[in-house]
């Protein structure tokens, strides 16, 4: 009984950290949504073994308009997403329906942190963090996936000179997937 107590125990601790890699093993994909503004993206969610953790999101458009991003629908009716206006300032939205955006869009409070915000050859490349699941602020936030999977994305690109919340139209909008392996 003593060496099936102990094989129970060690079994139990394999176990643990097993459970604990798998839990903390981070997903990327990289997607390019289009190509004539230099619209693309980069997503690493990292969790940890407690259940959350953190994503990085590395976010690339033109610096003559904004150019957003939402996730995981195939329209804008209550989606989340993260929009670059042509200054730089980022702001996450919770959307509408398309008929009446902006003005039917809630800005959110933010939850990610700027890790970097800079302009090369024409391009605004924003790298911003924030926590897979936020539970804090309420169900309008994305909460990413922590496992493989193919998340959906709708993205769009503003009229020149235009911030999103004054846009009276896009330039251009679509849909892709984004692989997180």
């Amino acid at each position: 009984k003593p060496h099936r107590q102990t094989m129970l125990s060690s079994l139990s601790i394999l176990l643990a950290i097993i459970s604990t890699y798998v839990a903390s093993a981070s997903t990327t994909g990289s997607v390019v949504m289009n190509s004539t503004v230099g619209q693309s993206m980069t997503v690493t969610v990292m969790p940890d073994s407690k259940g959350g953790g953190n994503v990085n999101i590395l976010f690339t458009g033109s610096i003559q308009g904004w150019y957003g991003v939402g996730f995981n629908n195939t329209d804008m009716t209550a989606t989340y997403s993260i929009v670059v206006d042509y200054n730089g300032i980022i702001n996450e939205y919770y959307l509408g329906h398309g008929s009446c955006s902006p003005q039917c869009d809630t800005q959110l409070k933010p939850t990610f942190y700027v890790n970097s915000n800079m302009i090369d050859a024409g391009l605004r490349i924003i790298n911003i963090t924030r926590p897979i699941n936020d539970d804090v602020n309420g169900a309008e936030y994305f909460v990413f996936p922590t496992s493989p999977t193919d998340l959906q994305l709708i993205w769009a690109w503003g009229i020149k000179g235009q911030y999103f919340q004054q846009g009276t139209g896009m330039g251009y909008h679509g849909q892709c997937k984004i692989n997180l392996k």
